[in-house]
Parts: structure tokens; C-alpha cells; sequence
């Protein structure tokens, strides 16, 4: 029976890779990197367009009418409302 190189010196297939071999191995690497790098990026930006407008509808039936329409646009709610509860006032005693 005869033996390979890779038997007879007790290492594995995968030590005995040619330089051509190893060389396409590292560009397909950096091609399969590349291409998960570019599908995820391209899947966050669709996420956020989707999830934006919602967050800036969720967030706008928090303001009031004022804040709704300020220009330039806020994020987060910002008027301080009192609201009076059986006719008082909170924190007026």
C-alpha cells in the first residue's frame, strides 16, 4: 500500500496546502467577508428605514400640538403640562 508525504511525516491534509492553493483560500476569505459586510449594512439600512418612522410616530403621540409642529423637529416630547385632578391643582395645597 502506498502512503502520502502528508502520512509518513504525521501531519494533517490541511498543513499540506499548495501556495496556490493557500493564496485562493485567503482571497475567497476576503471575498465572503466582504459580501457579509455589505449584506449587513444594506439589511441595517432597510431595518432603519422602516423603524424611523415608527419610532417618530410613537414619540409624536406623546407631544402636543406645539411640538408636533416645531421647526426644527425635537425628538422627545418637551412642554411641562399641569393637569388639575377634581378641580385642584397637584402640589397646591
Amino acid at each position: 500500500m502506498k502512503q502520502t508525504i502528508a502520512s509518513q511525516h504525521n501531519i494533517t491534509p490541511a498543513q499540506v496546502i499548495p501556495g496556490k492553493a493557500h493564496a485562493r483560500s485567503q482571497k475567497w476569505r476576503l471575498v465572503h467577508l466582504f459580501q457579509t459586510l455589505v449584506s449587513h449594512v444594506l439589511i441595517i439600512t432597510i431595518g432603519a428605514f422602516f423603524v424611523v418612522p415608527f419610532l417618530w410616530m410613537l414619540l409624536t403621540a406623546f407631544k402636543s400640538d406645539q411640538d408636533v409642529f416645531r421647526s426644527p423637529p425635537r425628538w422627545l416630547p418637551y412642554d411641562n403640562v399641569r393637569v388639575a385632578v377634581s378641580g385642584t391643582h397637584p402640589g397646591l395645597t
